[in-house]
């Protein structure tokens, strides 16, 4: 999808899904509206880094934005590490 449409992607919303929930909804659902999961501990994380260097590759310069749910403290320190983390692996600097 992020290959096909590349040229249009101008925000990208991350958003991670636990093992459970995923097997849980497979089938039944095409998307989740609420996963209590840190970006990074969930079953997209692989995906979460290959389309992100599909963008940097690609040029994008436009946001990056983060879903978590839940214990909000922190899961959101826990998906702000671990997207701080990839874009240093891959290279990106990140806006101050």
């Amino acid at each position: 999808f992020c290959r096909r449409f590349i040229d249009k992607i101008k925000h990208v919303h991350i958003k991670d899904v636990s093992e459970d929930l995923a097997a849980a909804m497979r089938g039944k659902d095409t998307g989740i509206g609420i996963s209590h999961s840190a970006i990074g501990d969930g079953v997209n994380s692989d995906n979460i880094k290959a389309i992100i260097a599909m963008l940097r590759d690609h040029g994008y310069t436009g946001t990056l934005s983060m879903e978590c749910e839940g214990m909000g403290g922190p899961l959101i320190e826990r998906s702000l590490k671990w997207l701080r983390t990839t874009l240093e692996e891959l290279g990106i600097e990140e806006e101050k």
